[in-house]
């Protein structure tokens, strides 16, 4: 009774700082909707919008609400890639920001009355996939068919190169286990890079590396959720995926696919 008690306290706090960031990013995004060639308000809408859609992902991802988690990671994925240079934000995609705005002011309240998030299954996925297919889609997509539109060279480019230093950083992580003892911060921080590999491998139509990356994501977070790796050195085989991940990549660039070693 006790830990349900507080499990809905951390709910209510959840929501009301949801809430409070939600309604300061509400304006900004609003003017942004009216002038989207504003150079001003872009970068502070992109930013506080980032920062918002972190802060509930991740508070979603500890509360065990999935769906409403959906759309924020998708949203925090599509302002990560604008902030990095890799995506221009286009009318289409300020137009999924005010949405997801509008989307979390009416389901934040529902998370807290029900005290879950099973209702929003539906629409928080419908959400989550236009977004994500917003990302592949480009600036010149809007008219045709979710996912069609073959990637400009220069995105594919700035992914491949992206995805180049993902792999990178997520091998120097796993380097360090044999030297630093392993916190849920740099847990967490290795779930994110698998993640944003994951959809990165999705976005260059990589279906074997994407499906590895999930495993190996899936693996980290039932770690951090306090099951025990069943091998002595988890860290060693973490490193081999990454370097078949890294092969396959430069295989593919020269002969296409995406055949693990």
């Amino acid at each position: 009774m006790r830990e349900s008690r507080e499990e809905s306290g951390r709910q209510a706090e959840f929501v009301q700082e949801s809430l409070a960031m939600v309604r300061q990013a509400k304006p900004v995004v609003t003017a942004l909707v009216r002038q989207p060639d504003r150079a001003d308000i872009l970068p502070r809408a992109t930013e506080l919008c980032h920062r918002l859609f972190e802060a509930i992902k991740k508070a979603c991802t500890a509360l065990q609400l999935p769906h409403l988690a959906a759309p924020a990671e998708a949203m925090e994925y599509l302002l990560d890639l604008a902030r990095s240079g890799i995506v221009e934000l286009t009318p289409a995609h300020i137009s999924l920001l005010a949405e997801a705005i509008a989307f979390m002011e009416q389901a934040l309240p529902t998370v807290l009355a029900e005290q879950n998030d099973t209702r929003l299954a539906a629409s928080a996925g419908e959400l989550a996939g236009a977004i994500l297919r917003s990302v592949h889609a480009g600036p010149t997509a809007t008219e045709e068919e979710p996912g069609t539109s073959p990637m400009e060279p220069e995105m594919q480019a700035a992914f491949l190169e992206e995805t180049d230093a993902l792999l990178e950083a997520a091998e120097q992580e796993f380097v360090l286990w044999d030297f630093i003892a392993v916190d849920p911060q740099r847990v967490a921080e290795l779930c994110r890079l698998l993640g944003r590999l994951r959809k990165n491998f999705a976005f260059l139509s990589r279906q074997n590396l994407e499906r590895l990356a999930a495993a190996l994501e899936s693996t980290l977070n039932r770690f951090a959720g306090g099951e025990f790796f069943q091998t002595e050195y988890p860290e060693r085989i973490f490193i081999r995926s990454i370097d078949a991940m890294r092969t396959a990549m430069a295989n593919s660039t020269i002969a296409g696919g995406d055949y693990l070693p």
